[in-house]
């Protein structure tokens, strides 16, 4: 399947593929947060298309006096079994696309990349389960954000 992502006007930067030709990566130009010239970093497998990270990163012109931190977590089921697969995303607000996402790893746990400071929508989407959404102050420093364990609920299931 072409990856949707190409083509919609965005200038390339650079881009390879990786974990064994099974994904590929690459930057864009976007003006992006706080300052312009942010890159726009992003993963996706090859066979489907479908995105797996997105992350911010600077240019060498965007400004440096940002501190960009991550979000780590995990991501449980209402016994806090691993929900592996949970995409995680946040965004400036509700209506704005994520400028990071991830998808949690077989024992739920999460980084989101390139958070710049302010008050951010962070979700959480698992097709078996309902999407939580929570709202994130990231103060003005580097330094990791633990979000610790973040349950979520199970749809009901579909009435016969």
């Amino acid at each position: 399947k072409p990856l949707r992502h190409f083509g919609d006007g965005l200038v390339l930067l650079d881009w390879d593929f990786i974990d064994d030709d099974t994904h590929i990566q690459f930057s864009s130009t976007q003006a992006h947060g706080p300052g312009t010239d942010w890159l726009s970093m992003e993963v996706h497998d090859i066979e489907t298309g479908r995105l797996l990270k997105r992350w911010l990163e600077r240019s060498d012109t965007a400004d440096t006096d940002v501190p960009l931190a991550s979000i780590r977590g995990r991501v449980t089921d209402g016994s806090g079994e691993a929900l592996p697969d949970t995409v995680v995303s946040i965004r400036a607000s509700p209506a704005a696309e994520p400028f990071a996402l991830t998808i949690s790893t077989e024992g739920g746990q999460f980084t989101l990349q390139g958070v710049w400071p302010g008050q951010h929508e962070l979700r959480f989407e698992h097709p078996r389960f309902k999407t939580w959404v929570i709202t994130i102050t990231v103060g003005p420093s580097a330094e990791a954000i633990d979000a610790g364990a973040v349950t979520l609920e199970r749809q009901p299931a579909p009435e016969e």
